[in-house]
């Protein structure tokens, strides 16, 4: 007879969360340990994506036209993260800054498109649009940081413009800007807080 706890699926559950969450520790480049993060992100936000696609479909936020494109986009993603893991370097400096916001973007592109294909911005995933708002205030620094701000606000702009209806009047106006005034906020409170990260670790 097989025995089996109460907790451990709640266990597990935390046990994977806190794996995935777990910040790369010891890299003498914090580039480098940016990077081994953003890729364990990288593999849950696919993980998400598949398992919300069902219920996306069922709830019509999905059309049957665009799930295969849906799924090719997630699966070459996935193709594309299993080949970073793989080939990432492990000497200390060989990644830079600017690779990493190459990484940044190309996340960004794949959400996007991924969130234009589910509706734009009426899709409760939008959410995680956000989210690559923290994480680029957080993980990039100096002017590639003002880069991917640019790239969010214009990207932002490509998903509104599935929703947004001619003339502009004040409705369509604070549809426009609402979320333009989030994107700000987020990546200032993050990115200011990703500079005193970066200061605490260079005086380590």
């Amino acid at each position: 007879m097989i025995v089996t706890s109460k907790g451990a699926g709640p266990a597990f559950g935390r046990g994977w969360l806190r794996a995935l969450l777990e910040f790369p520790a010891g890299h003498g480049s914090p580039a480098q340990a940016k990077l081994e993060w953003l890729v364990k992100l990288r593999w849950g936000a696919l993980i998400l994506a598949f398992l919300f696609a069902g219920p996306a479909y069922a709830l019509g936020f999905l059309p049957r036209d665009n799930l295969p494109i849906f799924i090719g986009i997630v699966a070459c993603t996935g193709l594309f993260n299993l080949l970073t893991q793989l080939l990432l370097p492990t000497k200390a400096g060989a990644i830079s800054e600017g690779l990493l916001a190459l990484q940044m973007v190309l996340d960004l592109f794949v959400m996007v498109a991924l969130l234009r294909l589910m509706g734009g911005l009426s899709n409760p995933v939008a959410v995680l649009f956000y989210l690559h708002v923290v994480l680029g205030g957080l993980l990039l620094q100096r002017g590639r940081s003002w880069v991917f701000l640019l790239s969010l606000h214009g990207a932002l702009l490509w998903l509104q413009a599935a929703n947004l209806s001619f003339p502009i009047n004040e409705q369509n106006a604070a549809f426009i800007l609402l979320p333009h005034g989030m994107v700000l906020l987020f990546w200032h409170c993050t990115h200011f807080l990703g500079q005193h990260l970066d200061h605490q670790h260079g005086r380590l």
